[in-house]
């Protein structure tokens, strides 16, 4: 939640040269701790006479948990966070100070865990991905935290209407404090402009009203149009959604020729990025839909409708534009087209090849489990953790294919829905919170079908195993091992799957996070995997200072037969050539058709932005314009090799250094709205022509510096391609931030397991590779 100076989190405090006054100032608060016992009402003064006017959320959901959209069929994982881990833990100074202890007795850092969570990602991912400031990031937290606050109090405490009301009131105080720590403290640890890098974490970025997310389509959508690149970007503008084709068509002479019309989304909803589900399934005698809008009601609930997006030929734009088109699933029983599910959590998945809806819910009831699909029926067990799946059908069966079930109650079922799973079966969990934090994981089997859900939990603990039983979740109102430890809810999917479960503890800790759920290939079985560093690099990472050592993956397999023993990971050194800024921009692991064995792949720009942003304006203030006129992509493909002792061995299958020249980049057509910018912002009128005699040195310098800034802040896509000679291609795609007409491409072709380089095609003169590559540009 913040930092102070230069951490990413609220409780890690970096000393430096002044370690003796910080010393000094730390024992002056003890001091004053001491005499202040129980005065947190000080602190809760202050922040409310601060924040007297904040509008607290009207409903009681719980806050969002942060997620990874996964934007091609080819990816298996995408390690956000730049490798120095979720760390939430506050100050002991300012925690006894500020906060007291709650009825629930758990630490304060774990309760706001979910909250914390998702501030830190904003605060290394939100500006370049969604356009968030420190200030949306910080009212985001204060939010999150009111809801998760009111979740936990309402559970601890009787349920009268005065001591909920009281409740809610102390969790808007609760909330503020949180707020103020991050505002006085958390000043340096935001990414802005040039130093934010591109991770989709917020499943409902409803604050968020301009940004861009590209996703791959598969090869028969990809092949339609000359020079597809295969790669689609919706622009999100309010409630808008448009999307382009990118391509590197020479008869798209203008950039905005692959551009469809913007399209309101319907019902005045508040439309989310597309997520894939899953390609259409010939053999299907159901459609399915391939991408998936989840759309609010409104910015005040969760309540959530689905629509497919659709994408038409435009009659209006050039060739390879699309129009898209907005096709709601149908409302019937156990849809959820229209559904207020109350989760935080949602996953879309294929699951014995039908789409579904995959959620984490803590307030839905348990039905009896011997129950029949109709929901009345069977015995309420009350509020629960559960995985929640929802078959998603766009093309609804006539009447005669669809066998009906007729319910107690008189209400008629179709005989497909799909059951629901608590995690802790019969017994309740009083601490839902704690399952919240993490994205849910989804096990893969070798045809990309999901086959089991990953429910993560910090501060719980396993019971001891009895004769003829599997262990349970039990209470542990102090969660004491929140940081070290780990809780896993491994559940099988699809139907009547109710006692496939697997419950077991991980000896992981927070800055091993966030994970991450790869298959590893052939018969070696699944991976909990984390990116990251050593303990004395982490801080030098976070700091923006160049590590002694190369990041390393840790991986958690799944236990035997003995749950209760703690799993310790195995750690994997990776090449020493990753050793400086590779983990900046988030790597992406991919799945390729041509071999067993996932690929890691890195991607770093040099040189680094400059990180004294006051010296970077003062240079483009008339006083030096030397910018550097071009900046380098390095592209590092790793297969992860398992070995027969189990363990991994990290091999570099190619390497690829790709020049852009800025100053050409900033003559480009394409590039007139960045360079009417630069011009406008030193107070010139742009020339209508391009050419170095008619440059104004100035804005020169900070158009360029804006284009090495949003390459920084770009977006890594990793998918497959069939090229002309019908190979496969590991397609490596820059959704250049904000303008994607600009987005370029590097294509390897892969045969028999290896990837191999190719030969290049025609480009923009301002992108360049120095070694031999199949490389297309948009």
């Amino acid at each position: 939640m913040g930092r102070y100076q230069k951490s990413p989190r609220l409780g890690n405090w970096r000393y430096g040269s002044r370690t003796c006054l910080c010393a000094l100032a730390i024992a002056m608060i003890a001091v004053l701790i001491i005499s202040l016992q129980s005065c947190s009402w000080i602190v809760a003064g202050a922040a409310n006479t601060v924040y007297p006017s904040l509008a607290s959320p009207e409903e009681t959901e719980a806050p969002p948990t942060f997620t990874t959209y996964y934007p091609s069929a080819a990816t298996e994982a995408i390690f956000g966070g730049r490798g120095v881990g979720l760390d939430c833990s506050i100050p002991k100074p300012l925690k006894a100070l500020a906060f007291r202890t709650s009825a629930e007795g758990a630490p304060i850092s774990l309760q706001f865990r979910q909250s914390c969570v998702m501030h830190d990602l904003c605060y290394r991912h939100g500006y370049a991905t969604y356009g968030y400031t420190q200030a949306q990031c910080d009212v985001m937290l204060q939010e999150s935290a009111y809801r998760l606050c009111r979740q936990i109090n309402k559970s601890t405490r009787e349920e009268t209407r005065s001591s909920v009301a009281a409740a809610y009131t102390e969790c808007e105080t609760e909330a503020r404090k949180v707020l103020l720590g991050v505002t006085l403290g958390g000043g340096g640890s935001f990414k802005s402009k040039g130093r934010s890098t591109y991770f989709e974490y917020d499943p409902m970025p409803t604050h968020a009203d301009d940004y861009v997310v590209g996703r791959a389509v598969d090869d028969a959508t990809a092949q339609a149009t000359v020079g597809d690149l295969g790669i689609r970007t919706f622009h999100i503008l309010r409630q808008t959604m448009s999307m382009r084709t990118l391509t590197n068509n020479p008869a798209a002479s203008t950039h905005d020729e692959q551009k469809g019309t913007p399209r309101l989304f319907p019902d005045r909803r508040i439309a989310t990025p597309p997520q894939l589900t899953g390609y259409p399934d010939s053999g299907s005698r159901v459609a399915m839909a391939s991408l998936v809008s989840i759309a609010r009601k409104d910015l005040k609930t969760t309540e959530l409708k689905l629509y497919e997006v659709q994408a038409l030929a435009s009659s209006q734009s050039g060739a390879g534009a699309y129009d898209l088109q907005f096709k709601a699933c149908p409302d019937r029983y156990d849809s959820p087209c229209g559904t207020d599910v109350d989760a935080s959590i949602h996953k879309f998945v294929m699951v014995d090849r039908k789409p579904v809806l995959l959620s984490v819910t803590h307030r839905g009831s348990i039905p009896g489990i011997d129950s029949n699909p109709c929901p009345s029926d069977g015995k309420a067990l009350g509020s629960a953790v559960k995985v929640v799946q929802k078959s998603i059908m766009f093309d609804v069966r006539q009447p005669a294919e669809s066998p009906q079930i007729i319910c107690k109650n008189g209400r008629k079922s179709p005989a497909w829905p799909m059951d629901d799973y608590p995690l802790n079966a019969k017994t309740l969990m009083r601490q839902k919170y704690r399952f919240m934090q993490h994205d849910v994981l989804i096990e893969k089997n070798a045809v990309n079908q999901a086959t089991h859900a990953w429910v993560l939990g910090r501060g719980a603990k396993l019971s001891n195993k009895t004769a003829g039983h599997e262990p349970l979740f039990e209470e542990d109102s102090a969660g004491s091992t929140y940081q070290t430890h780990v809780v896993v809810a491994r559940q099988a999917l699809g139907n009547r799957k109710f006692t496939e479960i697997d419950r077991f503890e991980l000896e992981a800790s927070e800055t091993d996070e966030p994970f991450q759920l790869v298959r590893l290939g052939g018969s070696h079985g699944v991976a909990l995997m984390s990116l990251g560093w050593k303990a004395a690099d982490r801080a030098r990472v976070s700091d923006d200072q160049t590590p002694r050592a190369p990041p390393i993956l840790k991986l958690w397999r799944v236990p035997g037969k003995d749950r209760n023993a703690s799993q310790q990971p195995m750690t994997v050194s990776l090449p020493e050539a990753l050793k400086d800024r590779y983990t900046d921009i988030p790597p992406v692991m991919a799945r390729l058709s041509t071999r067993e064995e996932p690929v890691l792949i890195f991607a770093k720009l040099s040189p680094p932005p400059t990180l004294n942003q006051e010296e970077e304006a003062a240079a483009l203030d008339f006083k030096d314009t030397t910018v550097a006129s071009s900046i380098v992509m390095d592209l590092v493909v790793i297969s992860l090799m398992p070995q027969a002792d189990t363990s991994i061995r990290p091999l570099i299958m190619q390497q690829l250094s790709c020049e852009i020249d800025l100053r050409k980049q900033l003559n480009n057509e394409k590039a007139s709205d960045i360079r009417k910018g630069a011009y406008r912002a030193q107070d010139l009128t742009a020339p209508n022509k391009t050419g170095v005699e008619q440059e104004n040195s100035h804005a020169t310098a900070r158009g360029m510096t804006d284009l090495a800034n949003r390459w920084r802040m770009s977006q890594l896509i990793a998918s497959e391609l069939r090229s002309a000679d019908n190979m496969r291609a590991l397609a490596l795609t820059m959704v250049f931030n904000g303008f994607p007409g600009m987005s370029v491409q590097v294509r390897f072709k892969t045969r028999d397991g290896n990837i191999e380089a190719g030969e290049p095609v025609t480009v923009d003169d301002y992108f360049s590779c120095a070694s031999p590559a199949i490389v297309a540009k948009s």
